[in-house]
């Protein structure tokens, strides 16, 4: 081969690579600290996860759930849903800071089915 014919074949080749990578990162939806303003809830935050730890108390509930990274959850009241490790849930609720650590305080949350 000469090397006109290999640079273009590996201009073909990187072209390909770019349009492929472009339409990955289309349906790629990593999960967030977004907020859902554009939805046109004010200040809330939608995730979804799966349950990783719970830790029930009288009128509190602590969870962790595992995104893209671990995610503290505090729901408060008596938790309806038996929740348990490795369920998968969908949040609704506001962000919250103490002691330095993010968290959410849940207003929402369903029960989903796995993909």
């Amino acid at each position: 081969m000469d090397e006109q014919q290999l640079l273009k074949i590996s201009l073909v080749c990187s072209i390909l690579g770019v349009g492929i990578l472009f339409f990955f990162t289309q349906s790629f939806n990593p999960q967030t600290w977004a907020s859902t303003d554009e939805q046109g809830i004010e200040g809330l935050v939608k995730m979804t996860g799966d349950i990783i730890s719970v830790n029930a108390h009288d009128k509190v509930t602590f969870v962790t759930i595992k995104t893209m990274q671990d995610v503290p959850l505090i729901l408060f009241g008596a938790s309806k849903n038996n929740l348990t490790k490795g369920m998968h849930i969908e949040v609704l609720g506001k962000r919250d800071e103490q002691q330095g650590k993010q968290g959410l305080i849940v207003e929402e949350l369903k029960i989903r089915k796995k993909d």
